[in-house]
């Protein structure tokens, strides 16, 4: 295994423009509110934060937002674009999982105290296995469309709504723990992407 990039590889990512502009659907009854929620709470504690000169905030604002469109389609499977397009979320959301956590070590093998460092390593290490569950259920949810009976459908869709929960809070505690972190950073350590700057 490569060893984790050093906290200078954050200076490298071409910036993002701020994501204000971001609106997310409203909530509503139905069986896809957990789903809508959980992204709605990731979307209101990323939004806290600046997006600009931020990678951590940019991706995790971009994971809410395609979460948000998850929960949109969460009861609309039965057409075959809406099932490839669960699909294609669900992937795009693991990529973005992917280089949330290698920003996170990279924040973490930076941090010059012990006890932040191994707290946001503890939340990064959550994350791979949540991500590669959704991935597999809104896969198996998609594509078993009108071919399971209703006791398997029931039992895919409570599986993706909780790995979609656990991902959503698991991304909030790395972003709050990377905040942290990034008070204590190594001497000379370029953070240009770590701009922590509060959004009046």
């Amino acid at each position: 295994t490569p060893p984790p990039p050093p906290a200078e590889v954050l200076a490298k990512k071409e910036p993002e423009p701020d994501c204000e502009e971001i609106r997310m659907p409203e909530l509503r009854d139905g069986p896809a509110f957990p789903i809508l929620a959980a992204a709605r709470s990731l979307h209101d504690e990323a939004t806290k934060w600046s997006a600009e000169g931020n990678a951590l905030v940019q991706i995790a604002r971009k994971m809410a937002q395609r979460m948000a469109e998850m929960g949109r389609l969460f009861d609309d499977t039965g057409d075959l674009e809406s099932r490839k397009e669960l699909i294609q979320l669900a992937k795009a959301i693991a990529n973005d999982t992917k280089e949330l956590i290698k920003l996170a070590t990279a924040v973490a093998n930076a941090c010059t105290d012990r006890r932040l460092k191994q707290t946001l390593l503890q939340f990064v290490d959550r994350l791979p296995t949540i991500s590669t569950q959704l991935r597999i259920v809104a896969t198996v949810k998609a594509t078993q469309c009108g071919q399971a009976d209703e006791r398997t459908d029931q039992e895919s869709s409570e599986t993706l709504i909780f790995n979609a929960q656990n991902l959503m809070q698991s991304v909030k505690e790395v972003l709050t723990a990377s905040q942290s972190a990034s008070i204590k950073l190594k001497s000379g350590t370029t953070s240009a992407e770590l701009m922590w700057n509060r959004v009046d």
